[in-house]
């Protein structure tokens, strides 16, 4: 059924189960993210997000929640129009969150890096793992897994692929040996390529196919990628062993991530995703320290003075 062979595949599922199902599938922009299309209407200069006549309106959660997202990111002022930084997000072919950290990147010197993420994690997860082969598939992902973040396992993976595979057919043989999708590594390499043109259109600084990518700043990296995602940190509760998210979200770290066994746990931690399966759990993750928001996301700090106290309970001042 399409696994190895052209086929058909027929779903199965129970009367009670189709009394209970809708008629139709919702529309998309009914259960999508809106960030992209409030920033794409805007640069078009349509009418405002909820006062546009469509023939099947979003729900108003999903609005507020799109114009929040880019307000965290500076792309929309007050009165709902683009910002500088609003246009240049409008111009990249890519997620508004993504645009995000390659803008901020850009300023921060480590754009090439954040070509390689950003494309990366617009594209469905290329890894695979075979039933039959769980474990040697296990060992070949781990060959590139750094300990403390995701991201720079995805530069490790891009680093022997520059490396590895100057052909289609080079790149093939090493999506067979490390179990990764051909179909996928190739439009991750496209992507990439896509993006530093566009980033070049913008006359950005670096903005070429990157080559290998050495001794990357891991605080200037991870920064650049939170202010994206500015609201996707948790610290990390002992008492609970979970993570603990904004808006109170509870979830641990995805089986199939480095940090996943890392001990120490770390303290602080940047989620690019949550997914929820058997339970709620964070994908793509890194070890990071709270103070990058103060540099990523100023706008979102606040900070309280006091006068210092004795707390008898922690022992410390």
């Amino acid at each position: 059924c399409g696994r190895i062979a052209d086929g058909v595949c027929i779903h199965l599922y129970s009367e009670d189960d189709l009394r209970r199902s809708a008629p139709y599938t919702d529309p998309e922009i009914k259960r999508t993210g809106l960030a992209g299309v409030i920033l794409q209407m805007a640069s078009l200069r349509l009418p405002r997000i909820d006062r546009f006549p469509f023939l099947n309106p979003p729900p108003p959660a999903a609005v507020r929640e799109g114009l929040r997202t880019l307000e965290d990111l500076r792309a929309l002022d007050p009165a709902g129009r683009l910002t500088r930084e609003g246009w240049k997000l409008a111009s990249l072919p890519i997620d508004p969150h993504l645009g995000k950290m390659l803008s901020f990147a850009e300023a921060r010197r480590v754009l090439p890096e954040l070509l390689v993420i950003t494309a990366y994690l617009s594209i469905q997860d290329p890894q695979e793992r075979p039933l039959e082969k769980q474990q040697a598939a296990d060992e070949a992902h781990r060959r590139f897994r750094d300990p403390k973040s995701d991201f720079l396992s995805i530069l490790n993976l891009w680093n022997a692929v520059v490396r590895e595979c100057g052909s289609n057919r080079q790149m093939r043989l090493f999506c067979r040996k490390n179990f990764y999708n051909f179909n996928r590594m190739v439009e991750w390499r496209n992507l990439v390529s896509d993006l530093a043109e566009s980033a070049a259109e913008l006359k950005w600084s670096h903005a070429e196919l990157p080559k290998e990518i050495e001794n990357t700043p891991y605080d200037t990296l991870h920064e650049s990628i939170l202010a994206g995602i500015p609201r996707n940190i948790a610290h990390y509760v002992p008492e609970e062993q979970y993570f603990l998210g904004t808006g109170g979200r509870k979830f641990l770290i995805f089986p199939g991530s480095g940090l996943a066994k890392k001990k120490p746990v770390p303290a602080w931690l940047l989620s690019f995703a949550l997914v929820e399966t058997s339970r709620l759990f964070a994908r793509q993750n890194a070890e990071i320290k709270p103070e990058y928001l103060e540099v990523a996301a100023p706008h979102l700090c606040s900070k309280i003075y006091d006068q210092p106290k004795w707390d008898p309970v922690s022992g410390f001042v």
